[in-house]
């Protein structure tokens, strides 16, 4: 089973649909469940803000470098998934640079990134989405898979 981790917040998540929550320090573990629907405090806290940035009239932005949550999680917390949306890969922007573009187009609530973006320009998304009124946050990205 995959797992992969969110941080701005460093969240977790499993292709299982159950969310699991790191702390800010990058190098800590990752916390799972046997449950795949059994969240703890802190990734509660995670999908209600989910659920009351789905209230906003924007979006919640997936990049294509991170997985989008499964639809049990998003429902038992109350996240409108019709404004949660996975983004196409581009041909021609860095994920950084879909981040940004996500942004300042002003049309979500929240950007959802892969962890594989340095630190600093993490730290500089954060607070470039402040200025726009969207939250920022980081996952770890997909597992390619050869068959």
């Amino acid at each position: 089973m995959n797992s992969t981790a969110f941080s701005q917040h460093n969240i977790a998540s499993s292709n299982m649909g159950r969310l699991a929550l790191r702390t800010s320090n990058l190098n800590s573990d990752t916390y799972r469940t046997n449950n795949p629907y059994q969240v703890s405090a802190e990734e509660g806290n995670f999908l209600t803000n989910l659920a009351q940035l789905s209230q906003q009239s924007r979006w919640i932005l997936f990049t294509a470098q991170c997985p989008r949550p499964q639809q049990q999680a998003l429902n038992n917390y109350q996240v409108q998934s019709q404004k949660v949306i996975q983004l196409m890969p581009s041909r021609n922007l860095s994920e950084v640079e879909v981040v940004i573009k996500a942004i300042e187009s002003q049309n979500a609530s929240a950007v959802v990134a892969s962890d594989s973006i340095d630190p600093v320009t993490k730290k500089l998304l954060i607070e470039h989405g402040k200025q726009f009124h969207c939250d920022v946050f980081f996952v770890e990205g997909r597992v390619s898979k050869f068959h």
